[in-house]
């Protein structure tokens, strides 16, 4: 192993990697900071936190697979540079934009309909919860319009290797949704976050829009032609939607989680939440480090360099490692005192720590499979990884979840450690099929 090519190949994934990351941390802080800031209402906090905890489980559950089928195209326009093709980018560009506006308006359309199913009485739900989460639901839901579009933006910039643009457009629209959060929500509660988000989300696909019409190097790829775009929407479609739908039962998962903790009440339901929404913080953290892997893969592949693509995402891995590392350390070490942070509800607290030191068992394995599954994607495979996830969340992770759960009455701890072994399988099965394919990939 030569260890100064890794050291070369880790400095290009951090330099390349460390604004996606950022800039994915700042898109999750935004629920974050909802979260926090839900949390600190003199009343109805533990209801509005949970209510916000289903919503954004509904919401995103759809929008994963807008989100996923679109983030194909960074690695697809990375490779096209590395082969000298400036006509190809631009065509994925505006595929990969048309898509974002259908999709959006489809989950938009979708997510707000399904809100009112919140109160069927076949899920058990809190009645105060459910009340409280169908208009922020349907106010997240049209958010997500501005989201995938920003979403197909970035594709363009990150793939061509300017990842600090997005960064900085997701900072500042982070920025912005705290302040509307501490302006809105004392006076409107939840829906007050909700608009916040709304506002928040369409500020970011604003300001992106307008930094790419004025930067030179991106001019000249938003110029939308007359030009049949089938190829490319179909390669786009063919590619991404397989890794959307693999989004799509991942995030249903938790979705489960959500409504079968739910059952178990309001303070089990919002404690869920809240160490959720931490252990969310570290996975959109390695989700940045995914797809710039993503990116150095794909890069190498259209070089035709087999062993740099297996040290890209190797480096990926290790780099995926350390950080989980750290996150599983804080969640273990200091549970009360992040919980602390979000509510200082007595009868949420407990559940929540108890959640999240179990949380910080299954942050290797996320980071294993989240990274696993974006350097895959940087070779075009999304259809085994797919059928894996569903093995892994379905058959295995939540039917065990669900016996721990009631059989053995670990209640919401018992679904925990059922997504704990969905991990972990999943981190395995993936990692190990990263160096199977990248063996026999043809160049």
């Amino acid at each position: 192993m030569d260890l100064n090519r890794y050291k070369q190949e880790a400095r290009a994934l951090i330099q390349l990697g460390l604004p996606i990351l950022i800039g994915q941390l700042g898109t999750v802080a935004m629920g974050v900071a909802d979260t926090i800031q839900v949390g600190q209402m003199p009343q109805k906090s533990a209801e509005s936190v949970a209510a916000s905890g289903l919503s954004n489980v509904l919401t995103f559950t759809f929008a994963i697979i807008g989100i996923l089928a679109l983030s194909v195209v960074a690695p697809m326009i990375s490779k096209a540079v590395a082969e000298d093709k400036e006509e190809t980018v631009g065509d994925l560009y505006q595929a990969s934009f048309k898509i974002a506006g259908i999709m959006g308006i489809l989950t938009a359309i979708l997510c707000f309909g399904l809100a009112f199913c919140l109160r069927l009485p076949l899920l058990k739900q809190d009645v105060e919860v459910v009340e409280l989460a169908i208009p922020f639901t349907q106010l997240v839901a049209v958010s997500m319009i501005p989201l995938l579009l920003f979403t197909a933006m970035r594709q363009l910039t990150d793939g061509m290797g300017a990842t600090r643009i997005a960064m900085l457009v997701t900072l500042g629209a982070l920025i912005l949704n705290i302040l509307l959060n501490y302006l809105f929500i004392p006076h409107f509660g939840l829906i007050g976050a909700g608009f916040a988000t709304l506002l928040s989300r369409t500020f970011m696909a604003l300001v992106l829009w307008f930094v790419i019409r004025q930067n030179v190097d991106f001019k000249s790829f938003i110029n939308f032609s007359k030009k049949d775009l089938k190829v490319e929407i179909q390669q786009i479609l063919t590619t991404g939607l397989p890794a959307g739908i693999q989004g799509f039962f991942e995030v249903a998962v938790f979705g489960a989680a959500v409504l079968l903790i739910g059952v178990y009440g309001k303070y089990q339901q919002a404690a869920h939440q809240i160490a959720l929404n931490m252990c969310s913080v570290s996975y959109m953290m390695i989700t940045g480090v995914a797809a710039a892997g993503g990116i150095r893969v794909g890069h190498f592949w259209g070089l035709k360099d087999r062993d740099a693509m297996r040290r890209a995402g190797t480096t990926a891995l290790i780099l995926a490692t350390c950080v989980m590392s750290c996150s599983a350390i804080l969640f273990f070490a200091v549970p009360e005192f992040l919980v602390g942070l979000y509510t200082q509800d007595a009868a949420v607290v407990p559940f929540a720590v108890q959640l999240l030191i179990l949380g910080s068992f299954f942050q290797l394995s996320d980071g294993l499979q989240a990274t696993s599954m974006g350097i895959l994607r940087g070779i075009a495979d999304v259809k085994q990884p797919t059928i894996l996830s569903i093995f892994a969340y379905w058959i295995a992770g939540l039917p065990l979840g669900w016996m721990l759960a009631e059989p053995f009455g670990m209640q919401s701890r018992g679904i925990w450690v059922g997504l704990t072994v969905s991990l972990t399988l999943l981190g395995v099965l993936l990692c190990a099929r990263f160096y199977a394919q990248v063996k026999k990939i043809a160049l």
